[in-house]
């Protein structure tokens, strides 16, 4: 289909629609003058005399004009046509016939007309006249003309014609229609009638044929306006780019352009044919690239977009957008004693204008009624509004002993400020509360640790002794890899526990210092890579070649890149591959950790970063569900944001730091 929508194809669409354009227009023109005509109605010989007798007819009317200016003989006239002038008593004044070298074996006679001699009176005349009145009344023959205005602008008023007698000069006029094949009118006729009845079936299959294939080639131009052979997408000419709106303007400017000049030819002549044809050829072309271009904008989908009206509508639109927005900006940061002044003292101006335009005596009382003891109430009411505003966001920010002033406050804002008074301190005593229990927990972790840690020192130095003694029983050995084991990890437990406590509650020291994030992760790298073989995990590291420098604690930092990697060694599905990303942008190091699970992920972002919680939900494997914990709490006290995601059994931590 894109070969067709090459230059020359599209070129012949043009000249065949046009074709078929003015072969629709001729055609419904037939149909008008054949009905007319009377071809569908009358014989052949009722079309023919009719047509030779309004030729005749008009002819002989022409002549007695001319006779009734006092011409000496009749101009030339019709060819083909013959008169003969008599007088009244029947004698030849003029004769063009000629025996001898025309055939005139066929003659029709239509009929003879008598001039008189006519008086006028106007309209206005008459009417201011009563004895001219009853005159025009009481004649025989009478006429009345209305009046208007002609094309040549001049205007004329409506008159009365009375018939006044014959004068001396009146003669009787009888033409005749020659019959012989070579002469003009009658040759036309005697072609044209039979061509007439020959074609007045056919002449609509061939209007509706052609219909049918103008609307076929449009719509062809339609698809192919602004496409090109082998080429993709709606390409746009330099018209396409003019405003739609302009280019519409312009073509109305054109049509009214035509309009007038062929409002200024005379209907009927030569000369106004083939200015009308050449204006409506033109016309056509101008229209048919104006719908094509319409089309084109109608593709690109910014018809409304691309006109003038539209873009001058969005730019005051943006400015007004600008201006509220501006003035939005301002009011925000208004203090709220301010804004309710000024929404104040509008409407007090408007209440006084008010007054003023409709009742300037009594609106003038009422008008000072209310600035006298409603603006006062306002005033104070808002000015509470501010007290509490401001007690509520020292509330808000932890200020939990800020009391609200009360003084000069009556009423429903009295008791809320109290209500928030209330809060304040029902709040204070729920933190405290709160603080007491943590600091309670923390100390029941960290005492019951200890106690439980030298107890389990001993054990494990005496499951050390014994080991050192090597039992001979083979069992006694396998007990004692159970008890070295099972020790180990409790002492594992308890060092996570109350690292976990210390790190939640802040109570561990950090010495932010300017750190290369890039060394810390090739050094992780290093020192896990023969664990990840073991698990048969591949690591992908992407770090860049600059350094990424953050404030962090080293030694912190690194607790939390092993915890992490302890937990893809534990939970990542052998045989995957392990990302690890470092790139800084926006001013900001991220550090991605991703893998693959093994096991089914049914929990949350948020569960994952609670402590105890494992991804292994039968608990079967070692670990004590604290190192996502412990890396989330030393990750914020560091100034860091650890982020959890998880996405089917994609696991994606990131560490975010600020770049240094």
């Amino acid at each position: 289909m894109n070969k067709f929508y090459s230059m020359p194809f599209k070129t012949l669409a043009v000249l065949l629609s046009f074709a078929l354009a003015v072969l629709m227009i001729v055609g419904c023109i037939g149909v008008f003058v054949f009905y007319e005509m009377g071809v569908y109605t009358n014989s052949a010989t009722e079309v023919y005399n009719d047509l030779a007798g309004n030729l005749i007819r008009n002819d002989a009317y022409n002549i007695l004009t001319d006779m009734y200016y006092t011409h000496s003989q009749p101009d030339y006239y019709r060819y083909g046509i013959r008169f003969e002038i008599k007088d009244l008593n029947g004698q030849l004044i003029y004769s063009d016939l000629n025996y001898h070298d025309y055939d005139l074996s066929y003659m029709v006679e239509i009929g003879a007309y008598h001039w008189s001699t006519y008086d006028e009176y106007s309209e206005s005349e008459v009417e201011s006249n009563p004895e001219l009145y009853l005159y025009i009344n009481s004649a025989e023959h009478v006429e009345f003309v209305e009046g208007g205005t002609y094309d040549d602008g001049y205007y004329r008023e409506g008159y009365y014609q009375v018939q006044s007698g014959y004068p001396a000069n009146n003669v009787l006029v009888t033409a005749y229609l020659l019959t012989g094949e070579n002469w003009g009118e009658y040759n036309l006729l005697c072609r044209g009638i039979p061509f007439a009845f020959a074609m007045r079936f056919w002449i609509v299959p061939i209007i509706i044929l052609a219909v049918i294939g103008f609307v076929v080639l449009i719509v062809y131009l339609m698809c192919a306006a602004g496409r090109r052979k082998n080429e993709e997408g709606v390409h746009k000419r330099s018209i396409d780019r003019v405003p739609f709106d302009i280019y519409t303007a312009v073509m109305v400017g054109i049509g009214a352009l035509f309009f007038l000049m062929l409002d200024s030819f005379g209907f009927g002549t030569g000369g106004m044919i083939i200015l009308a044809a050449a204006i409506g050829s033109l016309s056509y072309f101008l229209l048919l690239g104006y719908f094509m271009s319409l089309a084109v904008r109608l593709k690109c989908g910014d018809i409304i977009q691309k006109t003038l009206i539209y873009i001058v509508l969005a730019f005051i639109f943006r400015q007004f957008g600008k201006f509220f927005k501006f003035m939005g900006y301002i009011l925000r940061r208004l203090p709220l004693i301010w804004k309710a002044a000024l929404i104040i003292l509008a409407l007090a101006v408007y209440n006084l204008i008010a007054a003023c335009v409709y009742d300037p005596g009594y609106g003038l009382v009422l008008w000072l009624i209310e600035a006298v003891i409603l603006i006062p109430m306002a005033i104070m009411a808002v000015i509470a509004l501010r007290k509490i505003q401001k007690g509520g966001r020292e509330i808000s920010r932890g200020n939990l002993d800020y009391q609200i002033d009360t003084k000069y406050m009556t009423g429903s804002l009295k008791s809320f400020s109290e209500d928030l008074n209330s809060i304040g301190e029902g709040l204070s005593k729920a933190v405290d509360e709160r603080m007491k229990s943590e600091r309670f927990k923390t100390e029941l972790i960290t005492n019951v640790s200890h106690d439980i840690k030298t107890p389990l020192t001993s054990i494990i130095n005496y499951v050390d002794l014994i080991k050192k003694e090597q039992p001979e029983s083979e069992t006694m050995r396998q007990y004692v890899d159970v008890l070295d084991r099972q020790s180990s990890r409790l002492k594992k437990l308890i060092e996570d526990l109350v690292e976990a406590s210390k790190a939640s509650t802040g109570n561990v020291a950090v010495s932010l210092e300017k750190c290369d994030a890039a060394v810390i992760l090739a050094q992780t790298a290093g020192e896990f890579d023969e664990k990840l073989k073991i698990n048969q995990l591949e690591l992908l590291m992407n770090i860049p070649a600059e350094p990424c420098y953050i404030l962090a604690d080293g030694r912190h930092l690194w607790r939390v890149m092993d915890n992490l990697m302890n937990n893809i060694c534990k939970y990542a599905q052998p045989g995957t591959r392990v990302y690890i990303n470092l790139e800084k942008k926006n001013g900001k190091v991220d550090i991605v950790f991703r893998n693959i699970s093994k096991y089914a992920l049914n929990l949350t972002s948020d569960e994952f970063l609670e402590r105890f919680t494992r991804g292994d939900s039968s608990r079967s494997t070692e670990g004590s569900g604290l190192g996502l914990s412990i890396a989330n709490s030393l990750t914020e006290l560091q100034g860091g944001v650890l982020s959890l995601t998880v996405d089917g059994d994609l696991f994606k931590v990131s560490l975010t730091f600020d770049a240094i």
